[in-house]
């Protein structure tokens, strides 16, 4: 019995962890998953740039209680006409680690309050190219929902630039449950 109760702990232990929540994402602010092109378009404004026929982007500021607004280049990405995937993109220059590491986990933050669950993996790498041209230290915040949509809240700062990148992406379910 000791010997099944600790393969059970280490089964849970080694599993990925999967939110198991009520709230998942469906979209972000007015655009949802599965939205046409023409429903997309309709949602935000006409205000947007089509890139191909794949992506539309868009400027958006999002508000924050602990620093200004910081504009995103937000991308609607579709396939077979409907949208499936948005992408956030906020880059920042002369901007220190901990301050966009900190941006990251502010996100990871909201994230975590709007959708009841915590992150089901964090990563701290730091890594480097061309013998320390580009040295780059990323926080990567991931949240697995049941339904198998996910987010991701990536910072990347590029030490030799002091450049902070912010990127939040939005997955729609890859399992059949949507419409389309």
């Amino acid at each position: 019995m000791r010997h099944l109760a600790l393969i059970a702990l280490a089964v849970l232990w080694i599993a990925p962890a999967q939110a198991e929540t009520k709230n998942a994402p469906d979209g972000f602010g007015p655009v949802k998953f599965g939205m046409t092109r023409e429903e997309v378009w309709e949602a935000i404004g006409g205000e947007g740039e089509w890139i191909e026929r794949e992506n539309l982007i868009q400027r958006q500021d999002l508000p924050s209680d602990s620093f200004d607004l910081l504009n995103f280049r937000v991308a609607y990405v579709f396939q077979d006409d409907r949208v499936i995937h948005v992408s956030l993109q906020h880059t920042e220059k002369n901007l220190i680690n901990d301050r966009c590491s900190g941006r990251a986990l502010y996100f990871a933050g909201l994230i975590r309050a709007i959708y009841g669950t915590d992150y089901t993996s964090h990563r701290d790498i730091q890594w480097s190219f061309a013998r320390d041209v580009l040295d780059v230290r990323s926080n990567i915040y991931f949240f697995v929902f049941s339904t198998g949509s996910f987010i991701r809240v990536t910072s990347n700062y590029y030490a030799k630039r002091s450049n902070c990148e912010l990127t939040i992406h939005y997955r729609a379910s890859r399992l059949s449950i949507l419409p389309f």
